[in-house]
């Protein structure tokens, strides 16, 4: 091995890189003639045709001639005959029966009370303006809105009694005082005559 790496070391690289390449191409049509060269038959062809063991009939003209003597006749073999339809009974009519006393009709319910909407209010921080007034922003679900509220203002029927960072004081005329916390949806029953 070690002086077949000498000699390529010493070997002309282009003339072993063309003894390569033709040597591969030599190859590669003998594979080509190999894989397309027709094929040669050894075996002596024979003189006369083989003789079959059975040379009679095969027997389709007997299996016909059965199959012609079994069916019927008269009629088309492919439909079936109509069965005979059975006999329709009528029924007498009924006699008229008498008609059911008319049901009284059910007095109506009495309306329900008007519901009052409900409305869902959220407090979501406080705004102070260069007097120092403090503004409440509080979203509600009636009209989607986001507003501003100063104390005093009425915010359907409630009275902002206090607005604080983190909470707003709301005050209704039933006298209960009412937190919005900051973040925290509260839901409400809307008092449009509350003030």
């Amino acid at each position: 091995m070690d002086v077949i790496r000498k000699w390529l070391a010493r070997a002309n690289a282009y003339a072993v890189l063309y003894t390569a390449l033709v040597m591969l191409a030599l190859q590669g049509a003998w594979l080509v003639w190999r894989d397309t060269r027709p094929v040669r038959l050894d075996v002596p062809l024979p003189t006369t045709r083989p003789r079959v063991a059975a040379d009679g009939e095969l027997g389709l003209l007997a299996f016909l001639d059965a199959a012609a003597a079994s069916r019927p006749a008269e009629g088309n073999p492919f439909l079936n005959p109509q069965p005979p339809r059975p006999p329709v009974v009528h029924s007498p009519a009924p006699s008229p029966s008498p008609s059911p006393a008319p049901r009284p009709s059910p007095s109506p319910a009495p309306p329900p009370p008007p519901k009052r909407e409900t409305i869902r209010l959220t407090y979501h921080g406080m705004f102070e303006n260069s007097s120092a007034q403090a503004r409440a922003l509080i979203e509600d679900s009636k009209y989607r809105r986001r507003s501003f509220y100063g104390i005093g203002e009425v915010l359907f029927g409630m009275r902002v009694q206090d607005i604080r960072m983190l909470e707003v004081l709301l005050h209704p005329t039933d006298g209960e005082e009412v937190i919005l916390k900051l973040g925290e949806p509260r839901e409400f029953e809307e008092r449009p005559h509350g003030y």
